[in-house]
């Protein structure tokens, strides 16, 4: 029964002594340019964020396999693409890179390996390629 006690206090000592422990930030200190610059200009730095076709297409082409998220940037962005490409491309484009962007999304889905996420990066390419060719 005592050590059932004993824990709260020794847990509440811990996290005073971290408190205590952690340097305070100055006042003069701002975010870094890189962070700040792509808030500025507009870039869309997430799949997250794109809401139209122009903007997955735009994405699209930023998406590298040294990305921290490249396999969720990758699948999100071929779902956004299915998403919104029916209403902004012809039927008959629609129904050649539909299949293409739903085995992008598999695929990259079971993507392990870096060669891999490369392969899906490329397959992307030439889709967001064949659409961009058909609208201009």
């Amino acid at each position: 029964m005592k050590f059932t006690k004993f824990v709260p206090v020794v847990l509440a000592a811990t996290l005073l002594v971290g408190c205590a422990a952690t340097p305070q930030a100055d006042a003069s200190v701002e975010p870094s340019s890189s962070a700040s610059s792509s808030a500025d200009t507009g870039a869309i730095t997430s799949s997250s964020r794109v809401t139209s076709l122009d903007d997955a297409l735009a994405f699209a082409a930023t998406i590298t396999p040294d990305m921290s998220s490249a396999k969720y940037e990758i699948v999100n962005t071929s779902s956004k693409l299915l998403e919104f490409a029916p209403g902004e491309v012809s039927d008959e484009l629609f129904a050649k890179v539909q299949p293409e962007l739903e085995a992008i999304v598999a695929d990259a889905k079971a993507s392990v390996t870096r060669d891999e996420l490369v392969t899906q990066i490329e397959a992307l390419e030439g889709v967001v390629a064949q659409i961009e060719t058909a609208r201009a």
